[in-house]
């Protein structure tokens, strides 16, 4: 383990595509890696795109970190249009597959930044950089209470003598 814990405020997204399950009971193990590796691949290249880091894939979910390991001020921001970005890379590859294989997938993104520990998580033979706190498990409640096809979201906590304005970002409901 290398990188030292450090406590830091960290926008976290989850994004969870739905009709894998589905998916898997129709079509060979080898097709559903084959979907899943290029769906990700889209997703990630958005992250990418907008300065996230993707923290692990878990089934048919991507975790991606932003402000992980060098913090911006628009973190939060780049977040957001990170979601919004990859709900619409997402309809693009959804219409492709259902087309091609008569697939249905769609996917719904949860977001949340507060305060989180950052570093190396595991044992001595294997470890991954990863971020731990409520904020992220705020993040993955928020992920499953969103609207099929939507991205959903806590507002950003507001540092002192700034602003925050961004319409994209709903509270969860309650």
């Amino acid at each position: 383990m290398s990188d030292a814990p450090q406590r830091r405020v960290v926008t976290t997204l989850f994004a969870d595509v739905k009709g894998f399950t589905a998916m898997s009971e129709k079509v060979e193990p080898e097709d559903v890696r084959e979907v899943m590796n290029r769906c990700f691949g889209l997703l990630s290249q958005v992250v990418d795109e907008h300065g996230g880091l993707v923290d692990k894939y878990v089934g048919d979910c991507l975790m991606a970190l932003f402000g992980a390991k060098t913090s911006e001020e628009d973190d939060a921001a780049r977040a957001v249009a990170a979601a919004l970005k990859m709900q619409a890379v997402l309809a693009a590859f959804a219409s492709e597959l259902e087309s091609a294989r008569g697939l249905r997938v769609s996917m719904r993104i949860g977001i949340n930044t507060g305060m989180a520990v950052t570093g190396e998580v595991g044992s001595l033979q294997k470890s991954d950089f990863t971020v731990m706190g409520d904020s992220v498990n705020t993040a993955s409640r928020i992920e499953h209470e969103a609207v099929w096809g939507g991205a959903e979201g806590t507002p950003p906590p507001v540092p002192p003598a700034s602003v925050v304005t961004s319409s994209s970002v709903a509270p969860p409901s309650a």
